[in-house]
């Protein structure tokens, strides 16, 4: 492992921007495919990516470790979608999914458990490519100060599926 960890509060710092960019116009920064590592979080290489490319159209968060990798593996993950304009309140609520990742271009050399996976729906975003990817825990928001007060509950989330990870 390259890098240091990185605690709750830093790794909130990485995915609030990772949010607040998913908010801007489809014409921002966003219009290139990027990925980047930002470190690591209880051991696992956190990148962040627009995804604006090949496989998927929606910027996400993966967790990786040891073999496993977005085209082979599974992986704690988070998914930005679904600009979808509400007339009622003229503003585009955005949703972000905590989930479990799997491998869509190669199947995983391990998977996660079936326990894991029970009663989990399959995430309602698709790409060319993507896996099968079960959400864990769904939020929606209209700006970024909505996730702000969910913080906790999304962080926990997500470590409930880093826990998932540990014990496949």
């Amino acid at each position: 492992m390259k890098g240091r960890n990185m605690g709750r509060e830093e790794l909130w710092k990485h995915v609030e921007g990772f949010i607040s960019s998913c908010f801007e116009p489809e014409e921002s920064e966003r219009e290139r495919y990027t990925r980047r590592n930002v470190g690591y979080y209880r051991s696992f290489e956190v990148q962040l990516t627009n995804s604006i490319g090949r496989f998927c159209n929606y910027p996400w968060i993966v967790f990786l470790k040891g073999e496993n990798r977005v085209q082979k593996g599974i992986y704690p993950g988070i998914l930005c979608f679904s600009r979808e304009y509400d007339d009622r309140q003229g503003q585009c609520p955005l949703k972000v999914e905590i989930l479990y990742g799997i491998a869509g271009a190669e199947p995983p050399v391990k998977n996660w458990r079936e326990s894991s996976l029970k009663n989990k729906p399959e995430t309602k975003s698709k790409g060319r490519n993507v896996g099968e990817c079960r959400v864990e825990a769904e939020f929606s928001g209209k700006s970024i100060e909505d996730f702000d007060k969910k913080k906790d509950v999304m962080l926990d989330s997500l470590d409930r599926v880093i826990d998932e990870f540990e014990g496949t």
